[in-house]
């Protein structure tokens, strides 16, 4: 998606203070060094750009395997459930 870039503060000799991050959920890559950040802090005007990576943060990351997780787990369920309903249905003719 995007880089926001946001105001934080005004220290006292006037200099403000930015916060830049993604707001995809992702890693930001400091574009001059290569590192990878949750979001960055710097004094404007500032030497160092961003860009987004493709890596997600790790806490956003854990949310989406959970949530695929339980989807998942859900749809296993409710097949099984399906299927269960399917075999007493299939006994019950045969018994009758």
């Amino acid at each position: 998606m995007a880089i926001v870039k946001e105001f934080v503060l005004k220290r006292a000799d006037g200099k403000e203070i930015y916060r830049c991050y993604s707001d995809d959920h992702k890693y930001i890559i400091q574009n001059e060094t290569g590192i990878l950040y949750e979001s960055a802090e710097d004094i404007y005007p500032c030497k160092y750009t961003y860009s987004e990576s493709e890596k997600y943060l790790e806490s956003y990351q854990e949310e989406l395997d959970k949530q695929v997780d339980e989807k998942y787990t859900d749809e296993f369920i409710d097949e099984a459930i399906s299927n269960k309903e399917t075999i007493l249905e299939t006994a019950s003719t045969i018994v009758q």
